[in-house]
């Protein structure tokens, strides 16, 4: 399949909308008009490619600004687009004017633009693909309510990207989550630097950060059960070391319980319970309410300590480590 970007104000976008498009020949004006060069680029690629190769058309149902795309506009564009051969429609939202739409934030909750792919899935026949902020119930429910034929996941499986498989084989508590704090994926690309990601460090350097077996496994302690040292310990633990984690406090989390305090910041708490589970599932040592002083620590007599207190104060005493 191949996909056009009608999206984000480029430049079909340009010519869609009214807000950028101020053209008075042939290609600006009415809706015909406005509509005529994607019309003739979707033309183009049907005689290039013939009739069974499939063409989807990524638009945004409303900009999210002053004298945007109305959802009524963009059902008579996706008719026309049915018509013109298009077959498929990726509803979605927003321009860079309203840029919080593209890269929705944690704040606009789970499944955003449901609405979106609702409307559009009211007026045509074609499959309609569903985009924002998709978890594995929301892209169910979409699914099986028929609100969408597809869903559309970016920084889901970037942070994860066994998402589909971990579902399919039914590990849902396995997927990763995206916090979606756009540090890493998005922020990085606007200041010209490989993408990365806030909760999948090995992202776009898999082989650099490659988890291989240890040749040699050995007792690791890590102190600080933050998201640093819960991190380290469920690496340490994949590379087949004996992991034991001491945390001063009566749970997980450090600064990550602060961050899942507000209501909207569900996915910071999503992070925490996951790793959460995958330190149970590898069966890492964690002692609670346990603060490291240095006798405790060297009486488990670890051939390493890793030090991951964080944001926390340092560790008591004068340990020598």
């Amino acid at each position: 399949m191949v996909e056009l970007h009608g999206h984000t104000g480029f430049l079909f976008d340009q010519f869609l909308s009214t807000v950028w498009n101020h053209r008075t020949d042939e290609y600006g004006g009415s809706l015909e008009n406005r509509m005529r060069f994607t019309l003739e680029i979707i033309s183009a690629i049907k005689k290039r490619v013939g009739n069974d190769f499939p063409i989807s058309f990524r638009m945004a149902v409303t900009h999210g600004i002053p004298g945007g795309r109305t959802i009524e506009e963009s059902q008579e564009i996706a008719r026309r687009l049915e018509a013109a051969g298009v077959d498929a429609i990726h509803a979605d939202a927003g321009c860079y004017e309203a840029l919080y739409l593209i890269f929705p934030p944690v704040y606009l909750g789970d499944g955003c633009f449901d609405w979106a792919a609702a409307a559009i899935k009211d007026v045509v026949n074609i499959p309609v693909i569903a985009v924002g902020n998709i978890t594995p119930e929301v892209g169910q429910s979409l699914l099986g309510t028929g609100q969408a034929d597809f869903v559309a996941v970016g920084r889901g499986f970037i942070a994860d990207p066994e998402w589909p498989n971990k579902i399919r084989k039914g590990y849902r508590e396995d997927v990763r989550p995206c916090i979606r704090c756009d540090e890493k994926c998005v922020g990085n690309t606007f200041f010209l630097k490989g993408a990365s990601c806030g909760v999948n460090i090995q992202m776009g350097k898999e082989r650099y950060y490659e988890l291989k077996r240890a040749d040699k496994p050995q007792k690791v302690l890590v102190v600080g059960g933050g998201p640093a040292g819960m991190e380290m310990a469920r690496v340490a633990s994949i590379r087949g070391h004996h992991v034991t984690l001491m945390e001063k406090e009566a749970q997980l989390g450090g600064q990550l319980k602060a961050g899942a305090a507000p209501p909207f910041k569900k996915s910071m708490e999503n992070l925490l319970t996951w790793f959460s589970v995958q330190l149970e599932k590898l069966g890492v040592e964690i002692k609670l309410s346990t603060e490291a002083t240095a006798e405790r620590a060297l009486s488990l007599q670890p051939d390493a300590i890793v030090a991951a207190t964080g944001c926390s104060s340092p560790l008591a005493g004068d340990t020598g480590y």
